[in-house]
Formats: structure tokens, sequence, C-alpha cells
């Protein structure tokens, strides 16, 4: 079995995900995205190296239902490539995640243009370009290898501190809307035996 079709089995066995990451490294294909249609998601992470976003829309209406969006691979994108995240409406978190640049108006038209966006992240290795005084707008810049990247997924994914918590506390931090960090922020801890 291949990788799309392992995909397909998992998306209709578990069937009411709602925080879901897929990484082919070749990007998503049209049939994974059909399949992810009826699922009610709320945060996803996806490569699109192969298919635009407009595509991706297509084959999968349920893309615009998610709150929380990571867009992987999307080197020099332009505002074209992205104007439809405008029309997601309840996208709160919006990150991209390249090791090159999407165009310098990109992220600045999306502040500017979804309403509902509270953080937009941009992970990048190399230095960033892009220039706004938007509180909304953080760079993480640090290449991160793979087993951390699942791991910090995996974190947000599960209610503990990953990125997306991250970006919103330094947010409000930002914005002064926090009285003290321990308002904010819950530490895990674990006890062995």
């Amino acid at each position: 079995m291949d990788s799309e079709d392992y995909a397909i089995e998992l998306l209709s066995t578990f069937y009411n995900t709602e925080n879901l990451a897929i990484w082919p490294g070749h990007g998503i294909t049209t049939k994974v995205l059909e399949n992810m249609n009826d699922l009610p998601l709320h945060t996803l992470s996806v490569v699109l190296a192969r298919i635009s976003l407009d595509e991706a829309i297509g084959y999968c209406p349920a893309f615009r239902n998610t709150t929380r969006l990571e867009i992987i691979s999307a080197e020099g994108s332009t505002w074209k490539d992205f104007k439809a995240l405008v029309e997601f409406p309840n996208l709160t978190h919006l990150c991209f995640d390249t090791l090159g640049f999407v165009e310098d108006d990109v992220i600045p038209s999306l502040l500017k243009q979804c309403p509902s966006l509270r953080a937009m992240v941009y992970q990048v290795v190399r230095g960033c370009t892009i220039e706004t005084d938007d509180p909304r707008f953080l760079v993480f810049q640090e290449y991160v290898d793979l087993k951390d990247f699942i791991e910090e997924w995996k974190k947000s994914a599960n209610g503990q501190i990953g990125l997306w918590e991250l970006a919103d506390v330094i947010i409000q931090a930002r914005k002064g809307e926090i009285l003290s960090f321990s308002t904010c922020c819950c530490f895990h801890t674990s006890l062995g035996t």
C-alpha cells in the first residue's frame, strides 16, 4: 500500500478528525484532499508543493472551515496564490512555513484583508524582508528538524503550549493584554514512580 492509499484509509477510519497534519514530501494529492472533505477540520497543516490553494479548496471545500492553517512549501507564492484565504470565515491563525520566501505583499495583504485573523506566523530559515508594525505578525527564524517539528505540532494539537499558543502569548504581550505570566501559561508536569 502506498502512502496515498494509507492516508486515505486513515482518513476514512478517523472521520471525526479535527486536527490534521499531512506532510507528504511531494505535496498533498487531489485524491487525499477529496477524502478530507467530510472531516470537521479545525487545525490543518499541509504541504502545498504541487497544488495551488485554489485547487486544494476545489477538491476539499472543508479547507475553508479551518481556524488554524499552516501552509508548508509556499516558496515564491504571490498575493494571487493566497487571496482565497480572505474568504475563510473562521481563520484565526495562519502560518507559512517555508525554506524560501513568499512575496513581500502577501502577508501585509492578508493581515489587512482577513478580518478574523489573530496571528500570522512566518517561519523562515533566512531573514525576513517583510515590514509591518502589525502586532499579529510574528517571524520565527530557525531551522527545525522533522522530529522536533512533529513534536511541536503534536503539543499544540493535544492542548499543550505549541506554536499557536506561543504565538497567542507573544501577541497578547505586545498588545499589553497579559496581566501576569501565570494567567496565560499552564505548565504540565509528570510525576514518575
